[in-house]
């Protein structure tokens, strides 16, 4: 199957085929039904309609058998060249607030991050005519997709395969296979420990709340407290050459506090309880059923763990049982009552009339 990827990417000339997505999920079509087809099959119009994994052998197989159907091994031969390049030099320049990387055979693409760059913003790639792309995330897999635009946090390890379509204009027909990653990190954190330096960059400076930290490396910096960084790495060709990034460390777990202390042998009646954070969800589960609190009184008896998590993911709970206690003018004890006298009068008469003098 994987074998007519390329002979067909080949024959589409000037199409562009983009793989990797903004959502890192199956493409869907028009209609949300997620496409599964045969390529020997079916005749589709964009490569990118193709989903799963793509394995090191499936590619190194598609190349040879491309090869050998385009009768290319004698231009191989004849040029000098390898047939597949992987990982060559790179020409690197900031362009325009990008980077630009240029490939030997004159092909280039733009990223709005350095090659291995941690950033709390979206990541986009500009990349040329006829370039195949597979992505990993988080190592669940590469695959193929329909975006150069990612927004998701996550580890993205990207390849991109670029190449001159034959014509006599060619003069390089190398696969260059090129390895291109990057990490989006929530712009309020709990994962990060340690910044990384982005390739042929050194850290500049790195503050948090403000104040200018002591440097620990060009390479890294070990993330001490939380806080608001702004981490300025310097590109180590040229001075004045800047990549930015700036996250909110938050490590730390909110809590509830509550207007009675829960004991071991529970609280009674109702108790209210406070989040630390404002923008914090709180969940519960209430005798074994879960849900959200909406408002923040308890007031039904029975066993409750309520959740609270904040915006970076940070999570504590607590465990309470509430008792049931009976107000002494609830209609309910009056109503009870009530029935009590009746029975105790009625009691009473039948009592009465069977009295005997003796």
């Amino acid at each position: 199957m994987i074998v007519w990827l390329l002979v067909l990417l080949f024959s589409l000339g000037s199409r562009t085929v983009s793989l990797a997505s903004q959502e890192a999920v199956p493409l869907q079509t028009e209609n949300d039904q997620n496409l599964d087809f045969e390529l020997d099959d079916e005749d589709f119009s964009d490569i990118s309609d193709y989903e799963g994994d793509v394995t090191e052998d499936e590619l190194d197989r598609a190349l040879e058998e491309y090869i050998d159907q385009m009768d290319m091994g004698s231009l191989i031969q004849n040029h000098g060249t390898t047939g597949k390049v992987e990982d060559p030099v790179l020409l690197t320049e900031p362009v325009q607030g990008k980077f630009k990387f240029t490939l030997p055979n004159g092909n280039s693409f733009l990223s709005s991050v350095p090659k291995g760059m941690i950033t709390s913003d979206a990541v986009d790639l500009e990349l040329p005519e006829g370039t195949v792309g597979l992505v990993n995330v988080n190592d669940e897999g590469e695959k193929f997709a329909g975006s150069w635009h990612f927004t998701e946090p996550g580890n993205y390890a990207l390849r991109l395969l670029l190449y001159q379509q034959p014509g006599d204009v060619t003069t390089d027909y190398n696969l260059y296979v090129i390895h291109f990653y990057f990490t989006i990190i929530e712009k309020r954190d709990n994962t990060l420990g340690i910044f990384y330096a982005p390739e042929r960059f050194f850290i500049k400076e790195v503050k948090r709340n403000g104040e200018l930290l002591k440097p620990q490396g060009e390479r890294y910096y070990f993330l001490e407290s939380d806080g608001y960084y702004e981490i300025r790495c310097e590109w180590k060709d040229q001075e004045g050459i800047f990549a930015d990034t700036s996250f909110t460390r938050d490590t730390t777990a909110p809590f509830l506090s509550f207007s009675e202390e829960p004991g071991p042998a529970g609280v009674s009646g109702p108790i209210e309880f406070y989040p630390s954070e404002s923008d914090c969800l709180v969940s519960m589960n209430y005798n074994g059923d879960h849900g959200y609190a909406v408002g923040n009184v308890l007031t039904a008896a029975g066993n409750y763990e309520l959740s609270v998590e904040d915006e970076a993911g940070n999570r504590r709970s607590y465990y309470l049982r509430l008792r049931q206690v009976y107000n002494p003018v609830d209609r309910r004890v009056i109503l009870a009552a009530l029935v009590i006298l009746v029975i105790a009068g009625i009691r009473l008469v039948i009592l009465r009339r069977d009295m005997r003098i003796l």
